[in-house]
């Protein structure tokens, strides 16, 4: 099995001068669907800068990086139209996201396997305190050791246990510890070797952190989706294909070239790898043939599903809630791709017409 050092070196000579071009994938993939960003979004912006990461991030080149990475456009993409206050939440949980995640992904623990278990363990606690009922009381201090940073969740946690059922925010406390246990699991293979593509897709479904959005769909809006919904196929399709989707398309930084030098975990490097590609241009073609066929899927399970006896029967409001979770699944597919081609962190070299742009490595 080949190393994570040595394909690291090989791919780095390989992509060294290449050009990649992206074609308007929104008017190619999406071309019938809208979404625009939040109409709050200038004024969280200023709230999050000067307060929340300011207070939780106070590195300044850390900080600075999170700031231009826009996390909360993208936030604002995936629940456009809800209310400012729960926006505001939302924005801070895409930050928390990040925040926690840079620890492993680029921090002190990357090749830190012993301070991972310690940072899952403390993650776990403390985020279980501040989502389950009757939790442990522990201060912001408790899970704080060295630089944890999920102490920045107790308000988050905090608003979303009184803006939305029980059963959704039971969905919502799973699904992020799900992540949470993903993320901590992907260390041991990305410290030693390169996944599969099929190892890569079933643990980035996890640790891609789309599935907690999707989950707080009904905390954004104030809608109570029907429990049984969850469970049908055509849903749990969708969701994964909104997850696929992200992932293929993950942060725009496919062609950053820092990206590149530091991490694995993106589907065109990885794609050059298992396909023999030499040219990055030629894994891309790929990456877009995934993402068209991705949505071909989605379009199929929503059309099944909106025309099944179980959506028929439902009531309207029933009905509505199902459409807003569905919209929010369009919302973040789209939404992920104009961000990751609007944040000043990760710049393309070149923006031609539309959406398309070219990146020099």
């Amino acid at each position: 099995m080949v190393s994570f050092e040595d394909y690291r070196a090989s791919m780095l000579r390989t992509l060294k001068g290449q050009t990649i071009r992206v074609p308007d994938l929104v008017a190619l993939i999406y071309p019938d669907w809208q979404v625009e960003r939040h109409e709050f979004e200038p004024q969280i912006r200023l709230d999050l800068c000067d307060s929340f990461v300011a207070r939780w991030y106070p590195e300044n080149d850390r900080r600075q990086k999170l700031v231009k990475s826009g996390f909360e456009t993208i936030a604002g993409y995936f629940c456009t139209g809800c209310q400012s206050e729960r926006f505001l939440t939302l924005a801070q949980f895409m930050y928390w996201l990040f925040i926690w995640d840079d620890e492993i992904d680029c921090g002190d623990l990357t090749k830190d396997e012993a301070g991972t278990q310690n940072y899952h363990r403390d993650t776990i606690i403390f985020l279980k305190s501040c989502l389950e009922p009757g939790g442990l009381d522990c201060s912001q201090e408790c899970a704080t050791l060295g630089k944890h940073n999920s102490k920045s969740f107790k308000k988050i946690g905090d608003r979303m246990k009184d803006g939305q059922s029980k059963q959704a925010l039971n969905r919502f406390a799973v699904s992020v510890y799900e992540y949470v246990d993903s993320v901590c699991d992907a260390q041991k293979v990305r410290i030693t070797c390169l996944p599969t593509w099929e190892e890569y897709l079933a643990n980035r479904l996890l640790t891609i952190g789309a599935h907690p959005y999707l989950m707080a769909m009904e905390y954004a809006y104030g809608v109570v989706v029907p429990e049984l919904v969850y469970e049908r196929k055509e849903i749990k399709l969708m969701l994964k294909e909104t997850s696929i989707s992200i992932i293929m398309w993950a942060l725009g930084t496919l062609f950053n070239w820092n990206s590149i030098k530091a991490k694995w975990k993106f589907a065109i490097p990885l794609k050059m790898h298992h396909r023999g590609y030499t040219y990055a241009q030629d894994a891309l073609v790929e990456v877009i043939e995934d993402l068209s066929k991705s949505r071909q899927r989605f379009n199929i399970a929503e059309y099944l599903f909106l025309e099944s006896k179980e959506y028929q029967n439902m009531s309207h409001t029933g009905q509505d809630a199902v459409k807003v979770l569905i919209q929010g699944c369009k919302n973040m597919m789209l939404g992920n791709m104009k961000w990751s081609f609007s944040n000043t962190r990760y710049t393309p070299d070149e923006r031609l017409e539309g959406w398309a742009v070219t990146f020099h490595l």
